[in-house]
């Protein structure tokens, strides 16, 4: 009995060790925020959109 007891709580143990908590859609490139990493953020080009219409040919004045 004290076998099967001492078997059931090491197994017990050694499941509660293998899970960690990691929220649901976190990624390995993620930062860790646990550890006071930050995302960075990169501004956009002002008016990209704009830009690259103009650079693909898009004439603003003529369409419709």
């Amino acid at each position: 009995m004290l076998r099967i007891l001492s078997l059931l709580t090491l197994c017990t143990l050694l499941v509660a060790c293998g899970t960690h908590s990691v929220p649901r859609g976190y990624v390995q490139a993620d930062p860790c925020t646990r550890c006071g990493d930050s995302w960075e953020f990169y501004p956009n080009e002002t008016n990209a959109a704009i830009n690259m219409a103009e650079q693909m040919g898009f004439d603003w004045r003529t369409s419709k």
